[in-house]
């Protein structure tokens, strides 16, 4: 009878020679071994193999770039050893760390008959995985090991014939450890893949500086390290630089998610509510950063410089970090002084809730991005987070994102026809378009799944049930990170009271092989409707030559805090309805981000959009960050101001402040906004049909 281990690669057959693994022979069995996960019959585990199967990935693809120095792992090492870019080598570290974890979870379970899977899982990922875990990820993984099936099911899937399960099970098993303990001796040996590490304590706070992504060896010289700073009530023990891997320590007690919660009712009397809550976070505290230089890391000992005084330091100035005498990143330095927000059980929140279209997964992103929109803003507010899906949410995501977030957490599916393309759409017609497109290599141009996200981001969402009970939203995407903290105001309060109807921090150029035809729509819409645009629009930001033309300006809407009630007025239901029949985000590739832009800018005043900056938000590949040294220690940035977007020239923000006359910071550019996309096809022509006056006051 078959077994699991039947026709799949063991790695009772890597070769291995002179103490050196066979990479693509390692490589296969790695392989094979992921498939094992799909026997535990939980999603859950969805997390794990995608981690080992890109860490394959990272070790596969240096050795069909370099076959010749990464025949063997311990070659592919060291061919990294003093180079730059050691992507491959934290690959092997990752993967490796994930196979330990794996034979530590088979040999409890062989081992121990009378236990179950998700006791042994557990205790095998705590030995493991865990520890280099940090907080974002290790209730994902707990969670997982809690997914585990009943140790019945999980040996019947592995064969009907249990002795000879057993028999293979035990040759792959301690084929298995002999592998991962020999390739992580070789990490071992060298130091090889380990991040140096000083752990500083001042009060209640641990600054850990480290360089991580870089492998280190003892004898590496390290002229300045990243920080990274952890709060902790208590006490570490003395540590040596060059022991560390990965540690992380700390009660954290002032997270937001320690903090001990029941849902909130939405009208109960204030004695009452006041009772629900119960916060265990200290409610001031007060934070100094330091940073050390360190130099020549001998075996048994490590050499620090004399700490930088503080009144000889500038608040938060930038440094290169050089990694043998190579810059490899860069760093801040300097002190802030903060008061942890207190929530007040007593505050009138306004209408309002995040709002996420996310996907499974995207599980983990979504978690760093939630636990970055609490820790800088909502931790003090608690407001509510809506989830959108497309497919039914998995269980374990409900689970961990409701232990994150301090307000309400609500869960929808999607409706079918929110997602999908609507009936006047030529299937045929966008079949070819996306064809086109993937040939173009243009970005998302051959996803159908990428244009029912923007017809739904654009005309759609507000339109759900649940969100019907709100009247303001803050999107919120995957992987999207907030620098600064940005609790001294309640932007949705600040929305509605100064009558501000959309904000957005950042606006790039959007490509112009993604709109064609979109900007002639919009024109067809205010020639036909000319009550519906608005007095003092904002149509100079869109447009460099009267309206004729679009010069790619657009608000990036991965960020926006928008009024919905804007969306379900007239003026944009017309306006989306016109976008929607002509069918350019099918036939074409029309984005959210460019509709929502031009839609604000025509249908609304000047003065009821909101330029949200030194947020210190961050969406790949662009970030904003705060320039002036007393706004960035107020907020606590973690960013470096070189970094900006805000001012590049690719940026419309510059256009921004000329067309509101408003006065540029210092350092900004002085130049003035000069368009950055002309299409090689598109002519300035002059415009027979002049329909440009349509686009600013047809009111009188």
């Amino acid at each position: 009878m078959a077994t699991f281990f039947d026709g799949k690669k063991s790695f009772a057959d890597v070769p291995v020679t002179d103490g050196k693994i066979d990479t693509a022979s390692f490589l296969e069995a790695s392989e094979a071994l992921v498939k094992l996960f799909d026997l535990l019959g939980s999603s859950a585990f969805a997390v794990v193999q995608k981690d080992m199967t890109g860490n394959i990935g990272k070790v596969r693809a240096k050795l069909l770039q370099d076959p010749s120095n990464a025949s063997t792992l311990q070659d592919l090492i060291l061919s990294e050893a003093n180079t730059k870019t050691k992507t491959a080598t934290q690959g092997l570290l990752w993967l490796s760390r994930g196979l330990q974890f794996t034979a530590q979870a088979m040999r409890e379970t062989v081992d121990a008959p009378s236990k179950e899977l998700t006791v042994t899982f557990t205790d095998a990922y705590t030995k493991t995985l865990s520890k280099y875990h940090g907080v974002l990820v290790k209730p994902v993984f707990k969670l997982a090991m809690k997914a585990c099936p009943y140790r019945k099911d999980f040996f019947e899937k592995l064969g009907s014939d249990q002795d000879k399960v057993a028999q293979e099970l035990a040759t792959w098993l301690a084929a298995l450890e002999e592998i991962v303990k020999i390739i992580m001796d070789f990490f071992a040996s060298g130091n090889y893949g380990k991040a140096v590490i000083l752990i500083v304590t001042y009060s209640h706070v641990v600054t850990l500086l480290l360089l991580d992504s870089y492998p280190v060896k003892i004898n590496d010289k390290i002229e300045l390290l990243k920080s990274k700073v952890h709060y902790d009530n208590d006490p570490l023990p003395p540590l040596n630089a060059h022991e560390l891997e990965g540690y992380e320590g700390g009660s954290q007690k002032q997270n937001p998610k320690e903090i001990e919660k029941t849902e909130r009712p939405k009208d109960k009397p204030k004695g009452e509510e006041k009772e629900l809550e119960k916060d265990n976070r200290p409610s001031k505290m007060s934070m100094k950063e330091y940073v050390f230089n360190i130099k020549d890391i001998e075996k048994g000992q490590s050499h620090f410089l004399q700490e930088v005084e503080f009144d000889k330091m500038g608040q938060f100035e930038s440094y290169g970090i050089k990694f043998n005498n190579k810059e490899v990143g860069k760093a801040s330095k300097g002190q802030i002084n903060i008061t942890i927000p207190e929530y007040d059980p007593f505050y009138k929140r306004e209408n309002a809730t995040f709002f996420s279209l996310v996907r499974n997964e995207d599980f983990v992103g979504m978690i760093e991005a939630i636990e970055s929109v609490e820790a800088r803003f909502n931790s003090k507010y608690h407001y509510d987070w809506v989830f959108a899906n497309d497919k039914p949410f998995h269980p374990t995501f409900i689970k961990v994102v409701q232990s994150l977030v301090s307000g309400q957490a609500h869960f929808v599916e999607i409706p079918k026809d929110y997602w999908s393309s609507p009936k006047w759409i030529d299937q045929s017609k966008a079949a070819e378009v996306r064809r086109q497109m993937k040939e173009a290599k243009i970005k998302y141009g051959d996803s159908e799944a990428y244009r029912h996200m923007c017809r739904f981001n654009a005309g759609l969402f507000y339109r759900l049930p649940i969100m019907k009970n709100y009247r303001f939203y803050w999107r919120v995407e995957p992987e999207i990170r907030f620098n600064c903290d940005i609790f001294e105001k309640d932007w949705f309060k600040y929305m509605n009271e100064n009558n501000k109807k959309y904000a957005f921090t950042m606006a790039p150029l959007e490509l112009h092989t993604t709109v064609v035809g979109l900007w002639d729509t919009v024109q067809k819409f205010a020639k036909k409707n000319k009550k519906l645009i608005a007095k003092d629009n904002n149509m100079g930001f869109l447009s460099e030559d009267g309206g004729t033309t679009y010069n790619m300006c657009h608000f990036w809407s991965n960020f926006e805090i928008g009024d919905m009630d804007f969306y379900r007025l007239e003026p944009y239901m017309k306006f989306f309805d016109l976008i929607d029949k002509e069918g350019g985000i099918y036939y074409s590739r029309w984005g959210d981000a460019p509709i929502h832009s031009m839609a604000v800018s025509l249908l609304l005043s000047k003065d009821e959009l909101l330029f949200l900056e030194n947020t210190g938000y961050y969406h790949k590949p662009n970030g904003d960050c705060p320039h002036n040294p007393e706004i960035k220690s107020a907020r606590r940035c973690a960013c470096i101001a070189v970094d900006d977007f805000t001012w590049d020239k690719s940026s419309c923000i510059p256009k921004w402040f000329e067309i509101h006359n408003f006065e540029k910071p210092d350092y900004a550019p002085k130049y003035k906004f000069v368009n950055q996309h002309h299409p090689p096809e598109e002519k300035e022509t002059e415009n027979e049909d002049d329909d440009s006056h349509l686009l600013e006051d047809d009111n009188e």
